[in-house]
């Protein structure tokens, strides 16, 4: 991993830590800065929503997976080290628009959306890149996380299914995007 995309992970990580710590010393809770569907003034909730989040526990979860799943994106390009942030800002915007657009109407927090969309990169990119290194990394990514399918099945009405979906859907959209232009790239002229 190279350093650029360290410090990203950690930056976000310190800013969710961060809102979470001044939410529980002011007692302020945060969740009316998540994504309300199809409220015009909680469009602002694709921004912040991926920094709130719902306790302790939910903001341990996400900094685990976060870290680990962005460390296995780092690994894909290192000649390009952007693109682990061009990657999380695709998923935050699309997957938050799709869940503004579709989603239930209560409040859609956490980073659990930029998760997903790291998973569902990861486990398709093997597939569009066609290289041993990104099938590699997509099984690691499989065995590792792959009870992270069932996060997309509406089980529980407290855990937003529709970020979790969307931000799958944003990061297969991203990989295969991604893929298009670098072959695109490659076209002898």
């Amino acid at each position: 991993m190279n350093k650029s995309s360290y410090r990203f992970l950690l930056s976000i990580i310190f800013i969710i830590w961060a809102a979470g710590l001044v939410s529980w010393l002011l007692n302020y809770p945060l969740s009316q800065h998540g994504i309300l569907p199809r409220h015009p003034t909680a469009l602002t909730g694709i921004i912040t929503a991926p920094f709130v989040h719902g306790g302790f526990y939910h903001i341990l979860s996400n900094t685990i997976a976060f870290l680990s799943l962005g460390w296995l994106v780092s690994l894909y390009n290192e000649k390009h080290h952007n693109q682990l942030v061009k990657l999380s800002l695709f998923v935050a915007f699309w997957g938050g628009l799709l869940t503004w657009l579709l989603g239930r109407p209560h409040y859609h927090i956490g980073l659990s959306g930029v998760i997903f969309g790291y998973w569902g990169f990861i486990t398709v990119n093997g597939i569009f890149e066609r290289s041993i290194k990104s099938a590699l990394i997509s099984i690691i990514a499989i065995i590792m996380y792959g009870g992270m399918i069932f996060g997309i099945l509406p089980t529980s009405p407290e855990i937003s299914f529709e970020g979790h979906l969307f931000g799958a859907v944003s990061g297969i959209m991203y990989s295969y995007l991604y893929r298009r232009k670098a072959r695109g790239n490659n076209v002898a002229k």
